[in-house]
C-alpha cells in the first residue's frame, strides 16, 4: 500500500494491521467493468487486453465505516519494449464530506501528497475539469525530474493525476508511464471518465 498522508484532516481508523483480502466485487458480464458494491462505484477497462486487480483492506476503515480499497488497471503487456515496469492506472476511494470543493481537493492532493511522493514534481499544463454522469472529475498531467529518485510505488517520469467527487466521497487517481514504457494518457482519461455510481448510490 502506498504512502498515505493525513490529507486535510481526512484520516482513517487502523486496526491491528492491514490484511489484504480477495476483491469483494466481480467483473460484470461485459468483463470490462469492475463494480464495487461496498463503495457503490464502477470503473471500466479500455479493452480486455488491460489487466485488473482490486484489493480490500478490511482492518483499515475511513470515518464513514468503509474499508480501504485499491484498484489497479494495468496496461497491455508489450514484451518488445523490454520495459522495467508495466504502466498502470491506480484508483482509491476515500471518505469526504458533502459539498466539498473539488478544486480545493485537487490542490490539496497535489500539494500534500503528490509533491511529497514524487521528487521534482512539475505540473504539465492546466487542470481539466469534466462533468461525470453523477459527479465531477479534475485531471492533469505532471512529470518528475529525471535526476530525482523514482517512486517505488509509481515508477516512471510521466504521470496523470485525477480527483473525482461524488456526494460525500472522493476518488484519487494516478497513472504512470515513461518514454521507454509508453504513457497511455488517452486510455487513462477513458478509465477516469468511465467512473460511474449506480442508481441509489
Amino acid at each position: 500500500m502506498w504512502h498515505r498522508l493525513l490529507m486535510f484532516g481526512l484520516v482513517f481508523v487502523c486496526g491491528c494491521g492491514s490484511i489484504p483480502t480477495a476483491p469483494n466485487a466481480d467483473l460484470t458480464d461485459t468483463e470490462l467493468v469492475y463494480v464495487n458494491d461496498t463503495w457503490g462505484f464502477q470503473v471500466s477497462r479500455p479493452t480486455s487486453d488491460w489487466g485488473l486487480s482490486a484489493q480490500t483492506f478490511l482492518q483499515q476503515v475511513y470515518p464513514n465505516g468503509l474499508p480501504v480499497v485499491e484498484v489497479h488497471i494495468a496496461s497491455p503487456l508489450n514484451e518488445t519494449l523490454g520495459a522495467a515496469f508495466r504502466p498502470e492506472f491506480f484508483l482509491e476511494p476515500r471518505a469526504g464530506s458533502t459539498g466539498v470543493d473539488i478544486d480545493a481537493l485537487a490542490n490539496a492532493f497535489e500539494e500534500s501528497e503528490l509533491k511529497v511522493l514524487f521528487e521534482g514534481y512539475e505540473a504539465q499544463g492546466d487542470k481539466q475539469k469534466t462533468q461525470l454522469s453523477q459527479g465531477e472529475l479534475v485531471q492533469w498531467q505532471f512529470r518528475n525530474s529525471p535526476f530525482s529518485a523514482q517512486s517505488n510505488r509509481f515508477p516512471g517520469t510521466r504521470f496523470m493525476a485525477g480527483i473525482a467527487v461524488h456526494k460525500d466521497q472522493f476518488y484519487i487517481m494516478v497513472g504512470n508511464g515513461s518514454n521507454n514504457t509508453g504513457f497511455p494518457i488517452d486510455d487513462y482519461r477513458l478509465i477516469a471518465e468511465s467512473l460511474r455510481f449506480p442508481v441509489g448510490n
